[in-house]
């Protein structure tokens, strides 16, 4: 699985990029949350608020994934900042591989996937 990082200028943009590379199969999942920025751009000293977006990609869909958010990017030269995980859940990790293969749509495989995951976080620790 890989995780790619960038920064967006507004909520509706993190949402439409995340959106739109879920539904082209993509990405399996994009997460956003507001943060503030301090850089220097063109000379100036800036601080602005943005939208983090973190896109959870698998390894065959990367190459496409970021090619498609740099073409729907406000930005001329977006943070795009791309790592791969070191540790991570098997069954998560399936259901992303799942999800960016294409096999996680309406009638796939992403309910059972799911479903068993939710199912083993409410599960109470034995003791």
């Amino acid at each position: 699985m890989i995780f790619i990082y960038t920064d967006c200028v507004s909520t509706r943009e993190a949402k439409n990029i995340g959106r739109i590379l879920v539904r082209e199969g993509l990405a399996a999942c994009a997460s956003w949350w507001r943060t503030t920025s301090t850089y220097y751009w063109q000379g100036r000293l800036q601080e602005h608020g943005e939208v983090a977006l973190l896109i959870k990609t698998g390894e065959r869909t990367y190459t496409k994934a970021a090619r498609r958010l740099r073409a729907l990017h406000s930005y001329k030269l977006p943070t795009l900042v791309a790592w791969r995980s070191s540790h991570i859940l098997a069954p998560y990790e399936r259901w992303v591989r799942q999800a960016t293969l294409g096999a996680v749509r309406p009638g796939g495989t992403h309910s059972t996937v799911a479903s068993r995951l939710s199912l083993a976080r409410r599960r109470p620790a034995r003791g």
